[in-house]
């Protein structure tokens, strides 16, 4: 069963148009009931045009399976968590104990998610990108999965994950793509600082126009018939990895 709570919705035309204008980051997505119209609908699309925050008009009985309770016609998706533009983040990263970025690629699975972000906070990473859209969002499950890390590890949520990794290596990140199958063993590759670790979908990996942005494709060997592992346990690997060029370097 979905929980359901304030920390996850905000519902209300007003209340989500004051959080559209004091801090839209942390609006995931807004649904509003199909025909409702007034002067504060229209200006929360304006907004969410503005930002680039995604909105769609639903049914009654949609908006009802979405949040059971009275909603008064629009339901805002919303976070807690600390979120960052990715120029933020960036920075934020260069001034971190490990200066480690990893990026989400379509994530599904919110207890791969927060363990991936306990792990990296633990390890004193610095922060998780995420797609905007088809993604894990870092609401109030994800926050109690992670044990809390997600309240204070910096998260940007990005529109083009590509375009964005793109950016990050001009800004002289490395960017390193995790693979099943093809790349070099992680563990004899020369692994460099900052960086950015790019983990896919379990089912499908990276997307290919994701993949393309890595500078360097790496693999975790697999031994004793063992063909996998999932993405949280290799994002460990991982991280553990990158950590301890700290006390190598």
């Amino acid at each position: 069963m979905q929980e359901f709570s304030n920390n996850t919705f905000l519902v209300g035309a007003k209340p989500i148009l004051e959080a559209l204008q004091e801090n839209p980051t942390t609006v995931l997505s807004i649904t509003i009931l199909n025909h409702k119209s007034n002067t504060y609908i229209t200006k929360i699309i304006e907004l969410c045009k503005q930002y680039n925050i995604h909105f769609m008009f639903k049914d009654l009985q949609y908006l009802n399976r979405l949040y059971p309770y009275n909603h008064k016609g629009i339901v805002a998706k919303i976070t807690r968590a600390t979120l960052f533009s990715l120029e933020d983040i960036a920075h934020h990263a260069l001034h971190s104990h490990l200066p480690l970025l990893i990026a989400l690629d379509m994530i599904t699975d919110i207890g791969n998610f927060g363990t991936i972000a306990r792990t990296l906070y633990a390890l004193g990473g610095a922060g998780i990108i995420l797609p905007r859209h088809g993604s894990v969002t870092p609401n109030e499950t994800a926050m109690a999965t992670s044990a809390g890390a997600l309240r204070s590890l910096p998260v940007s949520i990005v529109t083009n994950m590509a375009q964005s990794l793109q950016w990050l290596y001009k800004q002289g990140f490395a960017v390193y793509g995790t693979s099943c199958d093809d790349g070099e063993s992680i563990f004899a590759t020369s692994l460099m600082l900052p960086a950015v670790l790019v983990l896919g979908s379990e089912e499908k990996g990276i997307r290919p126009l994701v993949l393309k942005q890595c500078s360097h494709l790496v693999t975790i060997d697999m031994h004793n018939a063992c063909n996998s592992i999932n993405v949280a346990q290799s994002a460990a690997i991982c991280i553990s990895l990158f950590s301890r060029l700290r006390y190598t370097s």
